[in-house]
């Protein structure tokens, strides 16, 4: 079996989600069909994996240097990990399609497959729609280069096939960018030095805008009425906008950034996570996989962007709150969070978070499903 190639500008040590991406992909890879996994990255200090050989090539202060990729592969499968913001600042990166280009005349017999981790920044708001411009022009360009692209939601899939290329587009959701814990609450509380008498209410990952804060600490504070003991539990680099959110440091526990299996076992650690996004829950949103992986109970968002996995197969454990403001939000998980009152039920979401997790979003079914597309 033809061992593909895995191309990102960012890889671990970095802090990048799609470095993280392609490092987990590639160990996955690796269990499925065999050591040798090339990863061609940016120079500089790699974490290694057994079974990936990673190859520093592009600068990572000058990723125009993408233009050097049609000098650094054979032939077979390339799998190219694409978001624009990944390749240019603001999203601006005329090199990739030029790079891709070259490589097909390069290497004739060589196959191209894109991961769309994002493909344009929306209409909205008027900032994005500026950036819109020189976005979708490169989108489609790869569009048209791409042998099969992979999607990390439903709304970009449709997206790609608008675009009216004769390729295969397949929906692969992204997996979890941390480590499994071993651990359960009360082993991961004492392993932490968290209080495990309290109700730990968690936040993870970055303060980015399609994380709705205000709408956080609302929720927070609606848990906090009937859980006195609450606190939220913080992994991620934006603490001081996390405290800003709930209204008072103190309630606030922020761990700042951990390592993979550090952050998997604060997941684990935690009652519940807040995730409410702008644009709804979705396949690519690793930071709640992470908490599926680690048995962490879920309040989100619906919208009409909201893969149809979630609609179809979604436990208990996880709220779908079609909120349209923080007051309703913040409703909606008190009412949910009422199994935090019941022992057993509080078990049951452990389990049944993780099964869901298991079935749709573990690393060794998203290396299945990306190496039967490439068949």
């Amino acid at each position: 079996m033809t061992r593909p190639t895995l191309v990102s500008a960012a890889y671990p040590p970095d802090l990048d989600g799609i470095g993280d991406y392609t490092w987990w992909l590639g160990g996955a890879l690796s269990r499925a069909i065999g050591d040798g996994i090339p990863v061609i990255t940016r120079t500089g200090d790699h974490l290694a994996q057994e079974g990936v050989k990673v190859h520093g090539v592009f600068d990572p202060h000058d990723l125009s240097s993408v233009r050097k990729l049609p000098f650094c592969v054979n032939g077979g499968w390339l799998v190219f990990q694409y978001n624009p913001f990944s390749w240019g600042r603001r999203g601006w990166c005329p090199a990739v399609p030029e790079a891709l280009n070259s490589v097909k005349a390069v290497h004739p017999h060589l196959k191209l497959a894109v991961m769309f981790h994002e493909t344009t920044v929306p209409r909205w708001p008027w900032k994005f729609a500026l950036m819109r411009r020189w976005q979708r022009p490169v989108f489609r360009k790869i569009c048209k280069l791409a042998d099969v692209a992979f999607a990390s939601s439903e709304r970009y899939v449709r997206q790609i096939e608008k675009v009216g290329h004769p390729m295969s587009v397949v929906h692969l959701p992204v997996g979890s960018n941390v480590a499994r814990s071993s651990l359960d609450r009360e082993e991961a509380c004492r392993a932490m030095r968290l209080p495990d008498d309290a109700i730990l209410v968690g936040v993870f990952g970055s303060a980015h805008e399609s994380r709705l804060l205000d709408w956080i600490g609302a929720a927070f504070a609606g848990v906090k009425e009937n859980q006195p003991h609450a606190k939220v539990l913080y992994v991620g680099p934006h603490g001081d906008a996390i405290a800003r959110a709930v209204g008072d440091s103190s309630l606030v526990i922020d761990m700042g950034i951990q390592p993979s299996d550090r952050a998997g076992v604060c997941l684990s650690a935690m009652d519940l996570l807040l995730a409410p996004f702008n644009d709804g829950i979705s396949t690519r949103r690793g930071s709640v996989i992470a908490a599926f992986q680690n048995g962490v109970p879920v309040a989100t968002t619906l919208s009409k962007w909201t893969d149809s996995v979630f609609r179809s197969q979604a436990p208990a454990a996880l709220l779908l709150s079609q909120a349209t403001t923080a007051i309703d939000f913040a409703r909606d998980t008190a009412e949910w969070a009422t199994f935090l009152n019941n022992h057993s039920q509080k078990a049951r979401y452990r389990e049944d978070i993780q099964a869901f997790h298991d079935a749709v979003f573990s690393w060794d079914l998203i290396a299945k499903q990306l190496m039967e597309a490439l068949q």
